[in-house]
């Protein structure tokens, strides 16, 4: 997954989401899209994130999100709580996370190497370990 890739479709998402909510929104990154960002390189179709923001907010939220990827064509896979992705837990996973970027009211982070790594054991595919040994190295 390409940095613009995942910068476009979180740009697009502040634009549609700033008139739903004036609260911050807390995007995640995981996956492939968060090991592009921290070096690695691996080809990927979606994007994976765990997703924050005011409860009152939340279904318009998962609506605008949908309704990007539509627009966008990008692929996502997304969650309150990516901890449940995995029969390992990622235990305190959103305290544990390196800033990205921030396109208006959504801040974008992604999980530090070593919690990101997780997904990756817990999977152990070949694409998924030559990443996770790219990220490793790099960090």
């Amino acid at each position: 997954m390409d940095k613009k890739i995942i910068d476009r479709f979180f740009w697009v998402l502040s634009q549609d989401t700033r008139k739903i909510t004036r609260s911050k929104i807390k995007i995640i990154l995981t996956g492939a899209a968060a090991g592009n960002i921290l070096g690695g390189s691996r080809p990927s179709m979606d994007i994976d994130f765990a997703i924050g923001c005011n409860k009152k907010y939340f279904k318009d939220v998962e609506d605008a999100i949908k309704k990007v990827s539509e627009i966008t064509g990008i692929a996502v896979n997304f969650s309150e709580d990516i901890d449940r992705w995995s029969q390992i837990t990622f235990l305190d996973y959103k305290r544990h996370t390196l800033k990205y970027k921030t396109f208006r009211g959504v801040e974008v982070a992604v999980l530090l190497p070593l919690y990101w790594s997780i997904g990756k054991i817990t999977r152990y595919l070949d694409p998924d370990v030559a990443d996770l040994v790219k990220v490793l190295k790099k960090n």
